[in-house]
Protein backbone atom coordinates (compact mmCIF):
# COMPACT_ATOMS: atom_id res chain seq x y z
CA UNK A 1 0.00 0.00 0.00
CA UNK A 2 1.33 3.43 -0.91
CA UNK A 3 0.40 6.60 0.93
CA UNK A 4 0.89 9.97 -0.70
CA UNK A 5 0.95 13.20 1.26
CA UNK A 6 0.70 16.36 -0.72
CA UNK A 7 1.64 19.42 1.23
CA UNK A 8 -0.82 22.18 0.32
CA UNK A 9 0.57 25.45 -0.92
CA UNK A 10 -0.91 27.79 1.69
CA UNK A 11 0.19 30.86 -0.23
CA UNK A 12 -2.59 30.24 -2.75
CA UNK A 13 -5.27 30.44 -0.08
CA UNK A 14 -4.30 33.64 1.68
CA UNK A 15 -7.21 35.83 2.72
CA UNK A 16 -9.71 32.95 2.75
CA UNK A 17 -11.08 30.97 5.65
CA UNK A 18 -12.69 27.57 5.92
CA UNK A 19 -16.43 27.56 6.59
CA UNK A 20 -18.65 24.62 7.37
CA UNK A 21 -22.38 24.58 6.80
CA UNK A 22 -24.98 21.99 7.54
CA UNK A 23 -28.72 21.74 7.10
CA UNK A 24 -31.39 19.37 8.26
CA UNK A 25 -34.86 18.63 7.02
CA UNK A 26 -37.32 18.94 9.90
CA UNK A 27 -40.18 16.46 9.45
CA UNK A 28 -43.71 17.77 9.91
CA UNK A 29 -46.48 15.66 11.30
CA UNK A 30 -45.55 12.11 12.15
CA UNK A 31 -46.27 10.31 15.37
CA UNK A 32 -48.97 9.84 16.73
CA UNK A 33 -50.92 10.28 13.46
CA UNK A 34 -48.73 7.74 11.67
CA UNK A 35 -48.20 4.10 12.56
CA UNK A 36 -44.97 3.44 14.44
CA UNK A 37 -44.22 0.42 12.27
CA UNK A 38 -45.64 -2.82 11.00
CA UNK A 39 -45.07 -6.41 12.02
CA UNK A 40 -41.67 -6.64 13.63
CA UNK A 41 -40.39 -3.37 12.11
CA UNK A 42 -40.39 -0.47 14.59
CA UNK A 43 -39.84 3.09 13.40
CA UNK A 44 -38.03 5.62 15.55
CA UNK A 45 -36.46 9.10 15.44
CA UNK A 46 -36.86 11.08 12.21
CA UNK A 47 -38.51 8.13 10.47
CA UNK A 48 -41.36 8.55 12.92
CA UNK A 49 -41.32 12.35 12.67
CA UNK A 50 -40.06 12.74 16.23
CA UNK A 51 -38.52 16.19 16.20
CA UNK A 52 -39.60 18.75 18.77
CA UNK A 53 -41.56 21.30 16.69
CA UNK A 54 -40.67 24.22 18.96
CA UNK A 55 -37.00 23.64 19.71
CA UNK A 56 -36.09 21.40 16.73
CA UNK A 57 -34.48 18.93 19.12
CA UNK A 58 -34.30 15.58 17.37
CA UNK A 59 -31.55 13.82 19.30
CA UNK A 60 -33.44 13.29 22.58
CA UNK A 61 -36.58 11.82 21.01
CA UNK A 62 -34.45 9.74 18.62
CA UNK A 63 -32.59 8.19 21.56
CA UNK A 64 -35.80 7.64 23.54
CA UNK A 65 -37.69 6.09 20.63
CA UNK A 66 -34.65 4.06 19.53
CA UNK A 67 -34.36 2.58 23.01
CA UNK A 68 -38.06 1.74 23.02
CA UNK A 69 -37.85 0.25 19.52
CA UNK A 70 -34.87 -1.88 20.52
CA UNK A 71 -36.67 -3.13 23.62
CA UNK A 72 -39.79 -3.86 21.56
CA UNK A 73 -37.81 -5.77 18.93
CA UNK A 74 -35.85 -7.75 21.53
CA UNK A 75 -39.01 -8.63 23.44
CA UNK A 76 -41.17 -9.22 20.37
CA UNK A 77 -43.74 -6.69 21.50
CA UNK A 78 -46.79 -5.93 19.39
CA UNK A 79 -47.17 -2.60 17.59
CA UNK A 80 -49.95 -1.63 20.03
CA UNK A 81 -47.66 -2.01 23.04
CA UNK A 82 -44.86 -0.16 21.24
CA UNK A 83 -47.33 2.66 20.43
CA UNK A 84 -48.39 2.79 24.10
CA UNK A 85 -44.75 2.91 25.27
CA UNK A 86 -44.04 5.78 22.86
CA UNK A 87 -47.04 7.77 24.09
CA UNK A 88 -46.15 7.37 27.76
CA UNK A 89 -42.49 8.32 27.29
CA UNK A 90 -42.02 11.88 28.68
CA UNK A 91 -39.76 13.06 25.83
CA UNK A 92 -42.12 11.85 23.12
CA UNK A 93 -45.36 12.88 24.87
CA UNK A 94 -43.97 16.43 25.07
CA UNK A 95 -43.68 16.47 21.27
CA UNK A 96 -47.18 15.07 20.84
CA UNK A 97 -48.58 17.83 23.08
CA UNK A 98 -46.73 20.56 21.14
CA UNK A 99 -48.00 19.56 17.68
CA UNK A 100 -51.30 21.52 17.86
CA UNK A 101 -49.43 24.66 18.96
CA UNK A 102 -47.00 24.22 16.08
CA UNK A 103 -49.90 24.03 13.63
CA UNK A 104 -51.46 27.21 14.99
CA UNK A 105 -48.20 29.17 15.10
CA UNK A 106 -47.09 28.11 11.63
CA UNK A 107 -50.49 28.46 9.96
CA UNK A 108 -50.49 30.92 7.08
CA UNK A 109 -52.53 33.62 8.86
CA UNK A 110 -50.70 33.36 12.18
CA UNK A 111 -47.24 33.18 10.64
CA UNK A 112 -47.79 36.24 8.45
CA UNK A 113 -49.19 38.09 11.48
CA UNK A 114 -46.10 37.29 13.54
CA UNK A 115 -43.78 38.26 10.70
CA UNK A 116 -45.59 41.57 10.12
CA UNK A 117 -45.64 42.37 13.83
CA UNK A 118 -41.96 41.57 14.24
CA UNK A 119 -40.89 43.60 11.20
CA UNK A 120 -42.97 46.59 12.38
CA UNK A 121 -41.47 46.35 15.87
CA UNK A 122 -37.93 46.15 14.45
CA UNK A 123 -38.65 49.13 12.18
CA UNK A 124 -39.81 51.15 15.18
CA UNK A 125 -36.78 50.09 17.20
CA UNK A 126 -34.35 50.93 14.39
CA UNK A 127 -35.89 54.37 13.94
CA UNK A 128 -35.72 55.04 17.69
CA UNK A 129 -39.50 54.99 18.17
CA UNK A 130 -39.69 52.92 21.36
CA UNK A 131 -43.29 53.96 22.02
CA UNK A 132 -44.16 52.56 18.59
CA UNK A 133 -42.99 49.13 19.75
CA UNK A 134 -45.39 49.30 22.67
CA UNK A 135 -48.25 50.30 20.38
CA UNK A 136 -47.50 47.43 18.01
CA UNK A 137 -47.40 44.91 20.83
CA UNK A 138 -50.55 46.22 22.48
CA UNK A 139 -52.48 46.25 19.19
CA UNK A 140 -51.52 42.60 18.55
CA UNK A 141 -51.83 41.52 22.19
CA UNK A 142 -55.05 39.52 21.80
CA UNK A 143 -53.82 37.67 18.73
CA UNK A 144 -50.31 36.87 19.88
CA UNK A 145 -50.28 36.50 23.66
CA UNK A 146 -52.28 33.25 23.99
CA UNK A 147 -49.86 31.49 21.62
CA UNK A 148 -46.79 33.02 23.27
CA UNK A 149 -47.96 32.10 26.77
CA UNK A 150 -48.69 28.54 25.67
CA UNK A 151 -45.29 28.40 23.93
CA UNK A 152 -43.46 29.59 27.06
CA UNK A 153 -45.27 27.17 29.35
CA UNK A 154 -44.51 24.23 27.05
CA UNK A 155 -40.84 25.22 26.85
CA UNK A 156 -40.45 24.68 30.60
Amino acid sequence: MMIFWIKPDLQKFEGYSLREYSAKVIPEGGFPSMNPGKGNVYLCGDALGLVDPLTFDGISPAIASGTLAGDAAASGLSQDIYYYNLVKDPEISKIVKERPLEGRMLGTDAASGYINMLSSALNSWASGDLLGIGKIISSNFRNVMPDLIEFMTKMR
